[in-house]
């Protein structure tokens, strides 16, 4: 029994001493390794020419840093620069060397308390605002040396940007954060950039880029509505809202063809939306032709004007085109997307040989066809998620104009 006792005591006071060493050990971490300086400058050189592949053009030289302290674990780099008018600007923030690298990234208009904000989400462990904020443009979450953050202006403004570092030692409560920072500016005139169609990721606040494509859009429409050199608006532009499919034009062809594109069971009635307002005598035209069309079946109510082009590919009709109704000589048709940020996707699409053709000539927001006598009948059509407006105008060749005579002297 006491040999028994005294082996126990030994057996503990083992487990005391290495208890006590285990928990030397944990309090004596591993020495911190900084950053090497040749491997924080090689991300950001490849951030840098990533742009400048894009033809952004550097301004001077890297400029190196020190962080600021941000709370236990974080650091931060604050600059704030100007954004001319029609410009893109990336600025590429790294880490040359420290103890810390970049985390979370946010770019605000400069002189709001949004800046404040960003802090402290960031310290929350999110950098989403609570709700859609334009003031927030431009936030990013970042794993590796470094990061960028680019914006495009239409109209002059200031802007400030917040890169938080992180510890990268792993430990908690984590250790040392400070770092300096090596950063640089690149800019470009916003057509050679992209535009802000350039912008699109999801590091892009959605309600700061819907806040720019306003701005984008009005210019590009009253350019829009200026004739194309050598053409004269041949019939006042429709603006093809959502949900319903302009018939160019409106007659029995193109009314049945928009109700065989909607039916995708035969004998199933459908009735999409015509583009109004309709006329009584068009109204007569669509109700009899779809009436006709459905053997005289009762109507649903009006629907969203949807084609199906097999296995669940929906697209939205934008409208029915009878060429042969065109006059003799080719027309040129334009269709521009009512937020001029986003070039538009749409397509020819033939129901009798089944082909979806995209339309090749798009510039900003607009998509441009040729439409001849002998192209008969078609539809343009767009992604069923495209809700946009679009408005469709009809070009020809410019009318000279009538000749006066001039009066006889007496």
């Amino acid at each position: 029994m006491g040999c028994l006792t005294a082996s126990a005591i030994a057996a503990l006071g083992a487990s005391v001493i290495m208890g006590y060493a285990f928990r030397d050990r944990w309090r004596t971490p591993k020495p911190l390794t900084p950053i090497a300086a040749a491997v924080g400058d090689a991300a950001f050189a490849a951030e840098v020419a990533r742009f400048a592949a894009r033809a952004m053009v550097p301004q001077g030289q890297p400029v190196d840093a020190p962080t600021e302290a941000a709370g236990v674990g974080w650091s931060r780099f604050v600059h704030r620069f100007d954004i001319g008018a029609d410009e893109c600007v990336a600025l590429v923030v790294a880490s040359h060397e420290g103890y810390a690298a970049p985390k979370q990234s946010g770019l605000f208009v400069a002189g709001t308390s949004v800046e404040r904000e960003f802090d402290g989400f960031v310290a929350q462990y999110t950098t989403q605002p609570a709700s859609g904020d334009p003031r927030w443009l431009y936030v990013a979450s970042t794993e590796g040396l470094a990061t960028s953050l680019t914006w495009c202006a239409h109209a002059p403004r200031s802007v400030e940007a917040r890169v938080m570092f992180r510890t990268v030692d792993g430990f908690s409560p984590p250790r040392r954060a400070d770092a300096t920072a090596r950063w640089q500016l690149l800019r470009a005139p916003w057509a050679t950039y992209g535009g802000p169609r350039a912008l699109h990721g999801t590091n892009v606040q959605r309600s700061a880029l819907e806040a720019l494509a306003n701005e984008f859009t009005a210019p590009l429409e009253a350019a829009q509505r200026v004739p194309p050199e050598g053409l004269s608006e041949r019939a006042p532009a429709v603006d093809v809202m959502a949900g319903a499919a302009a018939l160019v034009p409106l007659n029995t062809t193109s009314a049945v063809e928009l109700y065989a594109l909607a039916a995708r069971d035969a004998g199933v009635p459908v009735n999409p939306r015509v583009l109004g307002p309709l006329s009584d005598e068009q109204r007569a035209i669509v109700t009899n032709a779809f009436n006709a069309s459905a053997a005289n079946r009762a109507l649903p109510a009006e629907h969203d004007a949807i084609v199906d082009l097999g296995r669940n590919d929906f697209y939205r009709v934008l409208a029915v085109i009878d060429g042969s109704q065109l006059p003799a000589e080719c027309v040129t048709i334009t269709l521009a997307r009512g937020q001029g940020l986003f070039s538009p996707s749409i397509s020819r699409y033939s129901r009798l040989t089944r082909q979806r053709t995209p339309l090749a000539n798009v510039r900003d927001n607009l998509a441009t066809d040729r439409v001849c006598p002998t192209d008969g009948l078609f539809s343009y059509i767009v992604d069923d998620t495209d809700q946009m407006q679009y408005r469709l105008t009809q070009w020809g060749a410019a009318q000279p104009a009538p000749a006066t005579r001039g009066r006889r002297g007496r």
